[in-house]
């Protein structure tokens, strides 16, 4: 599971949907949570305490893609360094 960054509006409340890091089966079974999320589909948002809304991807392949995609890693890279937020193009 990788969390690709988060979305422009940090600090959001959790939406229907969402995936909640706190919730207690992910905390006790994460591997049968994982599994499940990977056959609903590869990319769901949750929302990180302190931190806001991210996106998770949860299947190797696409993960794969996401990571060797250079307009978007250059846009985490960014964002990490302290750069702002602007839309990869």
């Amino acid at each position: 599971m990788t969390a690709c960054g988060p979305d422009p509006a940090p600090k959001r409340e959790p939406e229907p949907g969402d995936i909640d890091l706190l919730d207690e089966e992910l905390v006790r079974a994460p591997f049968a949570v994982y599994s499940r999320l990977r056959e609903r589909r590869s990319v769901h948002r949750a929302v990180m305490p302190g931190l806001g809304a991210v996106w998770i991807v949860t299947r190797h392949d696409d993960v794969r893609a996401v990571l060797s995609d250079p307009q978007l890693v250059n846009f985490i890279v960014l964002h990490t360094a302290g750069v702002g937020w602007s839309s990869p193009s």
